[in-house]
């Protein structure tokens, strides 16, 4: 498997930590210094709960690569 993402697989990931972080945003009323390391738990709930209802696979919606 080729170890680079392709720039739509970038656009997905982008996209669904802009909207972890616009939904964090939301909640507290103001705006955090951007970190992954509280934006990508949120995402990986977003992206959790569309897998489980919506019929889409996870590498559909935030893909990853094996670190193998």
């Amino acid at each position: 498997m080729d170890k680079e993402f392709t720039r739509e697989e970038l656009d997905k990931i982008d996209l669904l930590h802009n909207i972890a972080y616009d939904a964090i945003v939301a909640v507290l009323g103001y705006s955090p210094e951007w970190d992954i390391h509280f934006i990508a738990p949120v995402a990986d709930a977003i992206c959790n709960t569309i897998v489980e209802n919506f019929g889409k696979t996870e590498m559909e919606i935030y893909p990853y690569r094996d670190s193998e």
